[in-house]
């Protein structure tokens, strides 16, 4: 039971994190703050959400948003299965009367610890973006000319602002979770 109790906040806890990646990726304001090109910008979040053709893109830069599409959706499918593994597993301890209501401190525990670990290696923002695109991307095809429309569409500050912003929704979402878990527990423990 203790495994399934783990496995149950890491669910929460997964699905907590990539609740603000889901929340910033596809806000077309957000991305207004950065470039004053609406036309572009929203094409690039259609072809995101939708798979709908750039048109007006160079190969290059749509080989590239093929990759981030390919990572988003990863992420996205990550999101969503968190959210139905945690509704399930919950749902079982219920049903087996097993449930702890201080899973939702449990689930915070795992996004405070990314948190912080994101926090830390963010400091170095240049140093973190260049190891993420090593990472995920093959050959430097992340890297653009001041000409091309995607290191227009989306400088530096564009990044270290998505991911400020990210941070900021895990952070509120993970106190919402301690407090109803404090609070759910405290009523659990006065009714007894």
């Amino acid at each position: 039971m203790k495994k399934l109790i783990f496995l149950q906040a890491l669910f929460l806890g997964l699905f907590v994190i990539l609740f603000g990646f889901r929340f910033v990726v596809f806000d077309l304001d957000f991305y207004m703050k950065f470039n004053d090109n609406k036309e572009d910008t929203l094409k690039i979040i259609e072809y995101l959400q939708e798979g709908k053709p750039l048109n007006g893109f160079t190969d290059r830069e749509i080989a590239h948003m093929s990759d981030v599409k390919r990572i988003i959706d990863v992420f996205l499918l990550v999101f969503y299965l968190s959210f139905v593994f945690f509704i399930f597993i919950t749902g079982f301890l219920i049903y087996e009367n097993k449930f702890d209501k201080k899973i939702f401190i449990y689930g915070a525990l795992f996004v405070v610890v990314f948190l912080l670990i994101m926090f830390l290696l963010s400091l170095n923002f240049q140093s973190l973006f260049l190891n993420f695109h090593e990472v995920f991307f093959e050959d430097n095809s992340w890297v653009f000319n001041q000409e091309d429309k995607l290191a227009n569409l989306f400088p530096e500050d564009f990044f270290k602002s998505a991911l400020s912003r990210i941070l900021t929704i895990d952070f509120i979402l993970a106190f919402f979770a301690v407090i109803i878990g404090l609070v759910s527990n405290k009523n659990y423990r006065h009714n007894i």
